[in-house]
């Protein structure tokens, strides 16, 4: 599957029963907050002037992949505002990024769901599963590390499992915080575990019309998936993470 990031887009082409984009944002802009709407109407004459054409619905360009890759690419300005600017400055542009790639990683939730939701094939089905599975994951870590003041890229290596946890271990001073990344690490690996268990019976399905006892599969199907569901409760129990 492409990285959307790295995937080029066409020209925009003129669509004669295409929405112009610029006037709905400003219109709206106009209620919300007048004053970005100067700054919006000269983004507006810019791109006009450069693409020729105003920035229209159904122009040929895939709307969801603009929006990632100029997402990325403030990200990339903020942090080098805050590489070149020292005190306040400096520090409001590093918020900035932080706050900016928030929002990156909501567009990519976006466009992992579009492809689920497009899917053709069970394979790509599992490939976008995964990716979100493992953005969800990371997300909870994050939170539980930020919670006990932890390193933040703990959050990446107790995604990795036990293997990780014992990466992040050596980087810590607290007894309690030691054992609670031993124990989330394990808890990854058994979510890891449930869910390969879970892929499988999905790679399985296909063959369900060939199987003779369809009610022992579909009970072992029912087993796998709640494994899967209290493996996922376990690992939230121990973040904390409030869950229904």
């Amino acid at each position: 599957m492409k990285n959307p990031a790295a995937t080029p887009e066409p020209p925009p082409v003129h669509s004669v029963d295409g929405v112009e984009v610029w006037p709905v944002i400003i219109g709206i802009a106009e209620g919300s907050c007048p004053e970005l709407v100067p700054y919006m109407r000269a983004r507006h004459e810019f791109g006009v002037a450069k693409y020729g054409c105003s920035l229209r619905t159904n122009n040929g360009r895939n709307a969801l992949v603009d929006l990632l890759q100029e997402i990325l690419d403030a990200i990339a300005y903020a942090t080098q505002c805050a590489l070149e600017n020292d005190g306040p400055l400096g520090d409001q542009a590093a918020q900035l990024s932080g706050k900016i790639g928030l929002l990156a990683v909501a567009v990519l939730d976006v466009i992992d769901q579009r492809d689920l939701d497009q899917a053709d094939s069970l394979e790509t089905v599992v490939d976008v599963a995964v990716r979100l599975r493992g953005r969800l994951i990371e997300r909870y870590l994050a939170a539980w590390c930020a919670q006990t003041g932890v390193l933040p890229d703990d959050a990446v290596l107790l995604s990795h499992g036990s293997a990780g946890a014992t990466l992040s271990v050596e980087r810590r001073s607290s007894i309690n915080a030691l054992e609670n990344a031993k124990a989330i690490g394990a808890a990854v690996d058994a979510v890891n575990a449930a869910y390969n268990a879970r892929v499988q019976c999905d790679l399985d399905t296909p063959r369900v019309g060939e199987i003779t006892d369809k009610a022992w599969w579909f009970d072992e199907y029912g087993r796998v998936k709640s494994a899967e569901n209290a493996a996922q409760r376990a690992l939230l129990d121990l973040l904390g993470v409030r869950h229904g």
